[in-house]
C-alpha cells in the first residue's frame, strides 16, 4: 500500500503504507483481475496483508482484516515535519493533492481550510528558521490551480502579486474571445514565504510516474525564479487542461465532454514538458521495498534528497530493465478530471460561447 489515510477504517485497523494488499474477500489480486476485485471494496470487506518484518528481512504470515466502507473528507497537507542536520534545517511536506478546502454546501462552493493550514505550515517552517524545503509530489496527481499558485507563493524567492507564475493559452476557437486571451496567473503576497531563506534559492521536489498536472504546473511555474531539483521517477507530462462540459438542458442525458483546451506556460514561455519532467537524480521506491513511512529518513526518495542537501551523496535506486505495470488508484481518476485543473468559471463561459454560436 501506497500509503493509508488518515481516520480512515484501515488506519484504525492499523494498516499501515508498505502493507502488501494480496486478497480481498478471499480472492487474490492478480495483474488479470485486480480491478474487478478492487470493487468488493464498496461494502463491508475483509482484506489480507503482508507485513515487512524488520528481524527477518522477509515479509511475514498473511494477516486478515474486516473493514467498513466509508466516505471520508481527506486532508491533501498529509505530513510536515523539520529535520536538524548540522547547520541544515530541513522542512519536509508531504502534499497528497490540490485543494482549497471542503464544499461548504451553498453554491457548491469549497471553503479554504486547506490553503490556510498549508500557510500555517509555512509560517512554522518560517519561524524555525527553514533554510532547505523538500516537497513529496510523488503519489500528487493535481487539482485546483488555485492551490497551486497558493503553495508556490510560499516558496519562490523574491515573488509577489506582481510576478507571474503561469500563463494559460487557449485553443484558436476560444482564443477568438477577449476572455480567453492573455491569461496570466500572478504569484500571491504571502508572509509566510521561505523563499528568501532556501540556501542557493533551492527547493528539492520528490517525484513518480503519478506526478502530474498542478504539481507539474508548480515545477514549471518555479524554475524560471530558483532552482529546482527532481528527485524520484519521470512525471506524468500534463501541460494542459479541460473543462467538463454536459448536456444541462437535460437532466437525463448522463454523458458530457472532456475536451482539452488549453496548454500552460510559465513567465519564460516554457512548456516542455510534455512527456514529463525527467528527475536529476532518478530513484524509484518500487526498487527498494519495503516502503518506509513517509518521514522516515530509510525511505529512498527522502533519503536521496537529505543526502543531497548535506553533501553526502548516494547514488540511489536506478530503473530497472524490467518495466513493472503500474496500478493506479482511486485518486487518480479523480484529481485528473478536467474540473478540478480549470477554475469552474471557465466551463460556464464556454457554455455561454457555444450558445451565442449555436
Amino acid at each position: 500500500m501506497t500509503y493509508v489515510k488518515k481516520n480512515s477504517p484501515a488506519a484504525n485497523e492499523g494498516l499501515r503504507r508498505g502493507d502488501l494488499l494480496t486478497q480481498i474477500n478471499g480472492t487474490t489480486m492478480t495483474l488479470s483481475n485486480y480491478q474487478s476485485v478492487l470493487r468488493l471494496r464498496s461494502s463491508q470487506h475483509s482484506v489480507t496483508i503482508r507485513r515487512f518484518d524488520e528481524n527477518s528481512n522477509m515479509y511475514g504470515a498473511p494477516q486478515n482484516f474486516n473493514l467498513n466502507t466509508i466516505e471520508i473528507e481527506e486532508n491533501p497537507n498529509f505530513l510536515d515535519t523539520v529535520f536538524t542536520i548540522e547547520n541544515h534545517k530541513i522542512g519536509y511536506l508531504v502534499y497528497h493533492f490540490f485543494a482549497p478546502g471542503v464544499n461548504s454546501g451553498e453554491n457548491n462552493q469549497m471553503d479554504n481550510r486547506y490553503d490556510l493550514q498549508m500557510d500555517q505550515i509555512f509560517a512554522k517552517f518560517k519561524s524555525e528558521g527553514v533554510n532547505q524545503l523538500i516537497v513529496d509530489f510523488r503519489y500528487n496527481g493535481g487539482g485546483f490551480v488555485s492551490s497551486a499558485v497558493n503553495l508556490a507563493s510560499l516558496i519562490a524567492p523574491n515573488v509577489d502579486s506582481e510576478k507571474i507564475f503561469s500563463k494559460t493559452r487557449y485553443n484558436s476557437f476560444l482564443s477568438q474571445f477577449s476572455q480567453f486571451q492573455n491569461i496570466q496567473t500572478k504569484f500571491r503576497d504571502k508572509t509566510e514565504n521561505i523563499g528568501n531563506q532556501l540556501e542557493g534559492g533551492k527547493v528539492y521536489i520528490l517525484t513518480s510516474t503519478r506526478t502530474a498536472s498542478a504539481s507539474e504546473l508548480i515545477i514549471n511555474g518555479l524554475k524560471p525564479h530558483m532552482q529546482v531539483e527532481i528527485i524520484g521517477d519521470r512525471t506524468t507530462g500534463k501541460n494542459v487542461g479541460s473543462a467538463a462540459l454536459q448536456d444541462r438542458d437535460n437532466p437525463n442525458n448522463a454523458y458530457g465532454l472532456l475536451p482539452i483546451i488549453s496548454k500552460s506556460f510559465n513567465s519564460l514561455d516554457q512548456s516542455d514538458y510534455g512527456t514529463g519532467f525527467e528527475p536529476n537524480v532518478r530513484v524509484r521506491e518500487i526498487d527498494n521495498l519495503p516502503f518506509r513511512e513517509f518521514g522516515d529518513t530509510r525511505d529512498p526518495l527522502l533519503q536521496t534528497a537529505i543526502s543531497r542537501i548535506t553533501g553526502q551523496e548516494t547514488t540511489g535506486a536506478r530503473l530497472r530493465a524490467d518495466e513493472r505495470i503500474f496500478v493506479g488508484s482511486s485518486l487518480d481518476s479523480k484529481i485528473r478530471q478536467g474540473q478540478l485543473i480549470e477554475e469552474k468559471n471557465i466551463s460556464d463561459a464556454i457554455q455561454e460561447r457555444i450558445k451565442l454560436i449555436q
